[in-house]
């Protein structure tokens, strides 16, 4: 039995590895170890997204999860194993914290400005020209959020300020979008229609999706497989296989039916 982890023999632990030219990003054998402590936030992750495939990873606080994310994209060096790419990695992150002042006068256009001027290698001018702001728009309006384009980002709710920052994660046309928690602070409403954006963006653009999510009903909803962590891989199959109460109350004991009312 794995350190952590009360139930570590699902038909697929381990993971299953995809045929060639199946696979868009894969990490073997990937551990971050924590510097100051010097233990493993996670270690010995064999994991692969494909195409067009929208991954889960579920498990309890500190089991690794965002840690993963993060080494996905690049903004955490993993002290072991690697991440490879099939092709050029492009990646859109939406962290599960993004702080910022509300008070700061900055509207959702010039928040987008940001991000498409360095892509186009422009300096940050005074004024949004036009062909900014239509792009913008265009952004914007995929999401379904055209309206608050000139909105103050510090009013905007929850979900709407989600789908402001994916709009701002899919400047560039990444092939992978990346997601921490999204569904963290949102009501049960814009959480059904996001499940809806993601299918469509995955549909529309052949995105492929890796997100960490307590949330079990969603991750049952949208997923192509679930992986399990406890700071080591725990379990990867479809939703059917990982999803079940003999599998997860190892990993969750007694929070599994709470988790489940999501």
């Amino acid at each position: 039995m794995s350190e952590g982890c009360n139930h570590c023999h699902d038909p697929h632990h381990g993971g299953r590895r995809k045929p060639p030219g199946e696979t868009l990003v894969r990490l073997v054998h990937a551990g971050v170890r924590y510097e100051h402590e010097g233990d493993w936030a996670v270690h010995g992750v064999d994991l692969e997204v494909g195409p067009g495939e929208i991954v889960s990873l579920i498990g309890p606080n500190g089991a690794g999860k965002s840690s993963l994310l993060r080494a996905v994209a690049g903004l955490q060096r993993l002290t072991e194993g690697k991440v490879e790419w099939t092709g050029r990695p492009t990646v859109g992150y939406v962290p599960q914290q993004i702080g910022f002042d509300r008070s700061l006068p900055l509207s959702v256009l010039e928040f987008l400005r940001l991000k498409l001027q360095k892509e186009r290698g422009w300096t940050f001018l005074r004024k949004p020209s036009r062909s900014i702001r239509e792009e913008a728009f265009r952004h914007l309006d995929e999401l379904g959020i055209a309206a608050l384009l000139d909105r103050r980002l510090g009013t905007l709710s929850g979900g709407e300020l989600q789908r402001v920052f994916i709009a701002y994660s899919l400047i560039g046309d990444p092939r992978l979008l990346l997601l921490d928690e999204p569904m963290s602070g949102v009501d049960v409403k814009v959480g059904r229609d996001f499940h809806e954006l993601l299918l469509a963006l995955r549909g529309e653009r052949g995105l492929a999706v890796l997100l960490v999510s307590h949330d079990l009903h969603m991750v049952g909803s949208i997923s192509d497989v679930v992986v399990c962590l406890n700071r080591h891989l725990c379990a990867t199959g479809t939703p059917a296989e990982v999803l079940q109460d003999h599998v997860l109350s190892g990993i969750y004991g007694g929070q599994v039916g709470l988790l489940r009312k999501g």
